[in-house]
């Protein structure tokens, strides 16, 4: 807009700050957050939640998750400075192992590990 009584336009002067947020790490448009994901989930399969820049959405762990892995969330990242495509979210799987079980969940823990013993071995 003009200025007062018709003079010439004057400038804007925008500032922004970038405020850090825990939850994620920044390489670019990329984000990396990290997701906890129970053991049994990461050997069964189930969903976790993770946060986004628009909240926190459901994410698919497959069955046999390893400790490390990672999933895209594709276009869930950073919009680049001077537009185009948003960059995608990266979620690195975190195993939880329970430190302290009571009887009835070790038990059951002790038969899965038997369960899953290679034949071999369990005839010694």
């Amino acid at each position: 807009h003009a200025g007062p009584s018709g003079s010439r336009q004057g400038d804007l002067y925008v500032e922004v700050r970038v405020v850090v947020d825990e939850r994620f790490t920044r390489q670019g448009t990329e984000l990396i957050c990290r997701a906890d994901v129970p053991v049994m989930t990461a050997v069964v399969g189930g969903e976790v939640f993770v946060p986004t820049l628009e909240g926190e959405v459901a994410v698919e762990v497959p069955a046999g998750t390893q400790q490390g892995e990672v999933t895209v969330l594709r276009g869930q990242g950073l919009p680049p400075l001077h537009g185009g495509p948003r960059g995608d979210l990266h979620v690195v799987y975190e195993l939880v192992v329970p430190t302290e079980l009571d009887e009835e969940q070790r038990e059951a823990a002790e038969r899965l590990a038997e369960a899953l013993r290679p034949k071999a071995s369990r005839s010694r």
